[in-house]
């Protein structure tokens, strides 16, 4: 009895143990299988072998060929088929600018790089159809140096407004007072109005001062910024400059570009509540003083009377026939 459940253990034990290296054998095989097949349906894509940052130019090691998916593959990714192609390709990249950072491992695209004997390194960084325009600031007006290259602003223009004061006609009269009288404000001749206004919303900072690449952790003490915009923009820029102070606001990088509202202002009396207050109480003083009108009257010329005289008799000398009559 104790040789027959013996033989059965042993049995067992040789059963499982021939399962185990069977599971293996096969399952060894298969994993083999797997991954040739999945070296047969990768490409050789052209990645960053290290990280490049914008305006660095592309020497040999900077660039190598890397295993890819066909599955996840790109149009824009730089292929090659076979080995032999690798060398040729490789060189067609070395000594090209990077017009972006480009991470390691990040694959190489025919827009980030360009030929230094094609384009300036600025104008080669610019999106097609856009321009670059460069203004001075100061830390005050450009975020106390934390605005670096490849961020997103918004530019705000600052300037004041002198108020004259115009003949109006009676119609025009009647109409200010009515607006007036609803809660309007009346601006005095000769005042000023300080406002500042959104000029330009999600801008891309192309360089502070000379400085094109993003130093994280880095501030930079700025004192020329250049942006990367339409024509349109860079005429309204230039006329900005002319017209009053141009700040720059940091975007944050969570700002969805469908979120930016129309171009908003905002004017001094919005800021003081004592200039608001100012002109508020100068509106009801002049509200009651009355406008008088004096009437002039021309004088008449006064009609002289004539006086009738009574005629005087003199009588002169002792004889009385001698007289004189004095009018």
């Amino acid at each position: 009895m104790k040789l027959l459940i013996i033989g059965m253990v042993f049995l067992a034990l040789s059963v499982a143990g021939v399962s185990t290296y069977l599971i293996r054998s096969f399952s060894g095989e298969e994993n083999i299988e797997g991954l040739q097949k999945e070296a047969a349906t990768e490409k050789k894509v052209l990645v960053a072998a290290k990280t490049i940052r914008p305006g660095e130019k592309v020497v040999d090691g900077f660039v190598r060929w890397q295993g890819w998916s066909k599955d996840s593959l790109n149009d824009k990714f730089i292929v090659i088929d076979n080995e032999k192609d690798g060398e040729k390709r490789l060189k067609e990249f070395v000594g090209s600018i990077a017009r972006v950072l480009i991470h390691q491992g990040e694959p190489i695209l025919a827009d980030k790089v360009f030929k230094s004997e094609k384009a300036a390194f600025m104008s080669g960084k610019l999106d097609q159809g856009m321009r670059a325009v460069s203004f001075s600031v100061s830390p005050q007006t450009a975020s106390a140096g934390f605005i670096l290259p490849g961020n997103r602003i918004d530019v705000l223009m600052s300037h004041t407004i002198k108020w004259e004061k115009k003949k109006k006609s009676k119609k025009n009269k009647e109409k200010e007072e009515s607006e007036s009288s609803q809660g309007g404000q009346e601006l005095a001749a000769g005042s000023e109005t300080k406002i500042t206004e959104t000029i330009l919303q999600d801008v891309k900072v192309l360089a502070i001062n000379q400085t094109v690449d993003l130093v994280e952790g880095n501030s930079i003490a700025a004192t020329t910024v250049t942006l990367e915009v339409t024509p349109k923009q860079a005429e309204m820029l230039i006329t900005a400059r002319s017209i009053g102070k141009l700040s720059m606001v940091l975007r944050s990088l969570r700002t969805p570009k469908e979120g930016d509202g129309p171009l908003g202002y905002t004017v001094d009396t919005e800021v003081s509540p004592f200039i608001q207050q100012f002109l508020a109480s100068k509106q009801m003083v002049d509200r009651k003083t009355p406008v008088t009108k004096q009437t002039v009257v021309k004088s008449q010329p006064v009609e002289k009377k004539s006086v009738k005289r009574t005629p005087i008799k003199i009588f002169r000398g002792a004889g009385a026939g001698a007289t004189e009559e004095a009018k």
